[in-house]
């Protein structure tokens, strides 16, 4: 209901439209007041908070419309509003709704006289009265920050307590000096260590290419979320390699040093606390730095960003517009089970073995391959004689009278080759020879039709055959 007054206050045009959206604004103000004035259920401390700022919010908002459409005289000064706490007590809370100081000083000048009214009746009741007054600015306090207590116990982690927005500058020095003081007072002052021209603080993650450019020191960042992960890598590692934690809360965001990357991050992957080695930029880790090393020389030309694997939320991708899938050109179909015990691969022998497939050529590698139609093909193997299948056509008769070079003439020409075979035939007990002639080799399939211009086929009786 806020957003929608908000959204409608900046809409509107008209007097008329103006009283409309002001009547509708005080009804929800005035429900709002009985909302956090209800006993039994009483609402929770954070939501009658809540409350409250929704209706310092919503008169504030009265006020600034109001100049659009209302003429206020010189004299009109602040407005004050009274209004309830989250706790039960003596003191009188008001809020100014209709300005917006910035100074203090001007702010209580302004506001003397009805500080002065509001409190009058208040000094006959009571004897004593304090005023205290505070100027809120939290972007500009000290960038100290209290890190999570699992990050503190781990112990990988140095967070410098320094007053200044110059967190990021304080890790970086403790980086460079070696120790594990958490104070300021032990480090040199950064000014004099490190090139901070047209560096502004507080630190943003812009501005650390820069920061590396003018001291020749690489930065990784790292935050925290649902563990730690890398937000900023740096382009090129330098013998002087920092890497920072970078954590933040409702006001503020602070950079502590990461002394132990392994340390940090080893209870993510492994609940044993066996030490890992692990590579600053995509977080793979290794059992040695040796594997580390030669890791680390491939990571910065492969890995451009950060590798994050999927949560269990997130895991499964999935499709359900099944009819825009496109046909694969072919598809290959192999069975490496019959391998031998000294095949090119090293294989032991696999026959029976679930999770392997058989390979006619035993690993040989094979050059060349015509298939004209089932159990019809020829293929040509490095090391070994030309392989030549022709169904029903005796084995003699193709290995004498056919060679490899006819398949593919049948195949390119389409033209049918026949050859002439001798066959034993016998008829009541009589026994025989005959010589018959036998189609050996035909470019056309008698189990599948070739869709003209195109590689699929489709079986004979299919409505789409011609």
């Amino acid at each position: 209901m806020e957003g929608d007054l908000s959204e409608q206050a900046t809409q509107l045009n008209t007097r008329e439209e103006y009283v409309a959206w002001e009547q509708r604004c005080d009804e929800f103000i005035e429900s709002l007041k009985e909302q956090s004035r209800i006993k039994r259920p009483r609402l929770s401390i954070g939501n009658r908070q809540s409350v409250i700022a929704c209706i310092a919010r919503l008169e504030s908002l009265k006020g600034s419309v109001r100049g659009r459409f209302v003429h206020v005289g010189a004299g009109h000064g602040l407005r004050w509003r009274t209004i309830e706490t989250a706790f039960e007590s003596r003191i009188l809370t008001g809020a100014v709704i209709n300005s917006n100081y910035i100074e203090l000083r001007r702010f209580l000048e302004d506001a003397s006289e009805t500080v002065l009214e509001r409190v009058q009746c208040i000094m006959q009741r009571y004897i004593n009265l304090a005023v205290n007054a505070n100027k809120l600015n939290p972007l500009r306090a000290g960038c100290h920050i209290k890190l999570p207590r699992e990050i503190m116990l781990k112990r990988a982690v140095i967070n410098v307590q320094s007053t200044d927005n110059a967190c990021f500058a304080w890790s970086v020095i403790a980086a460079l000096h070696q120790g594990n003081a958490h104070r300021t007072s032990s480090y040199p002052h950064y000014s004099s260590v490190l090139n901070l021209q047209d560096i502004q603080f507080p630190m943003t993650l812009s501005q650390i290419k820069k920061f590396e450019a003018l001291n020749d020191i690489s930065i990784n960042v790292y935050a925290i979320e649902k563990g730690i992960v890398p937000i900023r890598l740096t382009d090129r590692k330098r013998s002087k390699h920092v890497n920072l934690l970078y954590v933040e809360d409702d006001s503020a965001g602070h950079f502590a040093l990461i002394k132990d990357l392994s340390r940090l991050v080893s209870s993510q992957i492994n609940r044993y606390g066996h030490r890992k080695y692990f590579c600053d930029r995509c977080l793979h880790y290794f059992d040695s730095s040796a594997k580390l090393e030669i890791h680390t020389e491939d990571c910065g030309k492969l890995n451009d960003c950060a590798i994050r694997l999927p949560s269990e939320d997130d895991k499964w991708l999935s499709f359900h517009n099944h009819c825009r899938k496109e046909r694969v050109p072919f598809v290959v179909y192999a069975d490496l089970e019959d391998y031998t015990v000294d095949n090119a691969y090293g294989f032991l022998a696999n026959k029976k073995v679930p999770g392997f497939m058989k390979d006619e050529n035993n690993g040989a590698v094979m050059t060349e391959f015509v298939g004209l139609r089932a159990k019809m093909y020829a293929s040509r193997v490095e090391g070994k004689k030309d392989a030549k299948k022709a169904k029903d056509v005796k084995s003699s008769v193709v290995a004498k009278s056919i060679t490899f070079e006819d398949y593919p003439c049948c195949l390119n020409d389409a033209i049918e080759m026949t050859r002439r075979q001798p066959c034993i035939r016998s008829k009541l007990h009589e026994v025989y020879t005959i010589s018959e002639t036998k189609i050996a080799l035909s470019p056309h399939d008698d189990k599948r039709y070739i869709v003209s211009g195109s590689t699929d086929t489709l079986p004979w009786g299919h409505y789409r055959c011609k």
